[in-house]
């Protein structure tokens, strides 16, 4: 999904909306946006990992979490008649680990930080 709407266009848009696929998008973009205003995002447990002196980076990692509510039943039963299992639905957490470099900028007032790729 990710990589399909990475490409997408405005006027990929137009066309979509003109041959009537609005309706099929509609739960998917619903849910987009509800899991944006219903879920609380938070890093925890940062670890350092690495010090490079060479570099003057910090090497770290850290847990990434994202808390749902329960979703509305309402809604629940627009997707596949509530047969979805996950914390956005059910409600709960969803954790990744993600792994960044953290270093001071040149005038020292500030830290830049940059997500490192798995």
């Amino acid at each position: 999904m990710a990589m399909a709407m990475e490409n997408l266009t405005f006027e990929k848009i137009d066309m979509v909306t003109e041959l009537g696929f609005v309706d099929v998008l509609k739960p998917v973009l619903d849910l987009k946006d509800y899991s944006h205003k219903a879920s609380r995002i938070s890093l925890v447990d940062f670890m350092t990992t690495e010090v490079s002196k060479q570099s003057k980076s910090s090497y770290c990692s850290a847990t990434l979490e994202i808390e749902y509510p329960e979703m509305p039943q309402e809604m629940k039963q627009e997707y596949i008649k509530g047969m979805l299992k996950c914390p956005i639905f059910d409600g709960g957490k969803a954790t990744r680990e993600v792994a960044y470099s953290a270093r001071y900028t040149d005038d020292g007032k500030k830290i830049y930080v940059e997500l490192l790729e798995d």
